[in-house]
């Protein structure tokens, strides 16, 4: 493993910097620095508008909105990250119809946050289909308190960094020299197939994590970060 080493840690939407905090990181020969992307999300403009590292040995790893968040700072500036790890991030919508669609329901969804009431949002939000198989395993730790959360912050995040105005990164990606670990949990099934189907470079590797859904790290934290640790290992 490279000697300084730091892990640069994106939590997902509705996500926390904490959220990292349960995971057993003293298995882990690597500095974890937390980002909290939501103090950028008040003035982004773009994907790439988030608080990055210093040059140095990093290595980015992101959850879901963090993963996307990952790959365009990787592909923008590769000569700056080792790699990444990206977990259950999507590599961009194909067809105009689908982006149309995901604009209508993230701006619906921004309207949402910063109106309704958060206890019936939290549950409308955990109850969407991608984290169904694992709705009910959600630790304890992850929900969360209105408190935690500027609501224009969520909202502005939905909007800037929706799915809907990402370019497709698949190509991009597969010809990225630079290792790359895909992860996703065997429950969450369209993750799985969709990083599946990718095209990958010599480089790069798709794992399936058993027993956990769309929130690998913290359905499986123990497999997770024996993986993460075993990866890092090699790179």
């Amino acid at each position: 493993m490279p000697s300084g080493l730091e892990v640069m840690a994106l939590h997902g939407f509705l996500g926390r910097p904490s959220d990292w905090d349960l995971l057993p990181w003293q298995l882990v020969a690597a500095e974890v620095h937390r980002v909290d992307l939501w103090p950028a999300a008040l003035s982004a403009q773009s994907f790439e508008d988030w608080p990055k590292p210093a040059r140095g040995r990093t290595v980015l790893l992101g959850y879901s909105l963090g993963g996307r968040l990952a790959m365009h700072a990787l592909l923008k500036e590769p000569e700056r990250y080792l790699g990444a790890v990206l977990i259950s991030a999507h590599p961009g919508l194909v067809l105009a119809e689908e982006k149309v669609k995901r604009k209508v329901s993230d701006d619906l969804w921004a309207a949402k946050f910063r109106s309704e009431p958060w206890r019936e949002l939290q549950s409308n939000w955990n109850s969407q289909s991608v984290f169904q198989r694992r709705a009910s395993h959600v630790h304890a730790a992850l929900e969360r308190c209105e408190a935690d959360f500027q609501r224009e912050a969520l909202a502005r995040a939905l909007e800037v960094w929706s799915l809907s105005r990402q370019r497709d990164l698949r190509r991009e990606l597969a010809e990225l020299r630079k290792p790359l670990l895909y992860v996703t949990g065997e429950d969450d099934s369209k993750f799985t197939g969709l990083i599946h189907g990718l095209e990958k470079g010599p480089d790069h590797r798709h794992v399936v994590i058993k027993n956990a859904g769309h929130r690998v790290p913290w359905d499986n934290p123990d497999a997770f970060v024996q993986l993460l640790t075993s990866w890092l290992q090699n790179i």
